[in-house]
């Protein structure tokens, strides 16, 4: 949004405090659909259908299924997306005024790459969006999380509540789907935090009779482009694999190896290579999702009272 945010703003993954450890989750969809053409003149992002789904791998993912916008970074600037969940599905716990949400995800449209989703928490006045993780966006309007990073401390019947607007000159336009007065869409997410059980030991067996393995002197690697790098290994006749890491060189070039350039070895070599700088959280996205969901907030309360 022009008026939230003035520069383009980058997130980083930062790990949430986990209150769950999931291990495994029962696979289901639902979804809810929203009237066509309801939301405020047509202004908003239009919601055709609330997507909620686990998979078998402890990943929740809810989506606002938008009409015109189906990718990541379709909204426009002055759009904004605004998913609340009842995470407990007590409504005696959360925000009174998204029907007891414990935590909201919001996106924000803006003229490059959207904003988000970033995850709020309810702290019992308002959202906090202040070292909550980023989430991985699903379409325009949606993202993926597991439960512990929405904080589930157990398997839940959760309630869903959403809400798209538009900011102009002059107002504020939305659309809810729910509507306002309706009860939340509600989805039972299922999982479990039990550690399987280790499996049993192979049965014993003859060992292989041990292979003559060849060595080679490691060559000099650091700076190379990676195809290069495989190249020269295999002339000097070395096995190897290669592992990407955060490091200050251009991605795709060699950061090191082990053992190093020079050596005599017969082990596989490991060549560390770029995967650029690691991205920095931008302070002003934490101001800037706040301002959103305060705008959303205002949407619903002014609402409420039609």
């Amino acid at each position: 949004m022009r008026h939230l945010v003035l520069a383009l703003i980058v997130l980083a993954v930062v790990p949430g405090t986990a209150e769950a450890a999931c291990t495994s989750s029962t696979p289901s969809t639902a979804s809810f659909a929203d009237p066509v053409a309801d939301g405020d003149l047509g202004l908003p992002p239009e919601i055709v259908t609330v997507v909620a789904t686990t998979d078998a791998a402890c990943r929740l993912s809810v989506q606002d299924v938008l009409a015109g916008a189906t990718a990541p970074g379709d909204l426009i600037d002055g759009d904004a997306v605004g998913i609340y969940l009842d995470t407990d599905g007590n409504a005696a716990t959360g925000s009174p005024l998204w029907d007891g949400a414990d935590r909201a995800v919001i996106i924000v449209g803006m003229a490059g790459p959207d904003l988000g989703p970033g995850l709020g928490v309810w702290d019992g006045a308002t959202f906090s969006f202040a070292g909550a993780p980023a989430l991985t966006p699903v379409g325009a309007g949606g993202f993926v999380a597991t439960p512990d990073q929405l904080g589930m401390a157990g398997p839940a019947v959760i309630g869903i509540r959403t809400a798209t607007i538009w900011t102009g000159v002059y107002d504020t336009y939305g659309d809810f789907a729910p509507e306002v007065l309706d009860p939340s869409f509600r989805f039972p997410v299922a999982f479990s935090t039990a550690v399987p059980s280790p499996p049993s030991p192979p049965p014993t067996t003859t060992p292989p009779p041990v292979r003559t393995t060849t060595s080679c002197t490691v060559p000099r690697l650091k700076r190379l482009r990676t195809n290069a790098a495989r190249r020269r290994l295999r002339s000097a006749g070395c096995r190897y694999r290669v592992v990407r890491i955060r490091s200050r060189l251009k991605a795709g070039r060699v950061v090191s190896t082990r053992p190093a350039a020079g050596r005599r070895t017969s082990r596989t070599v490991v060549v560390r290579v770029s995967r650029g700088r690691a991205r920095r959280a931008s302070l002003a996205s934490v101001p800037a999702f706040a301002s959103v969901e305060r705008a959303l907030s205002r949407q619903v309360a002014g609402s409420d009272g039609d």
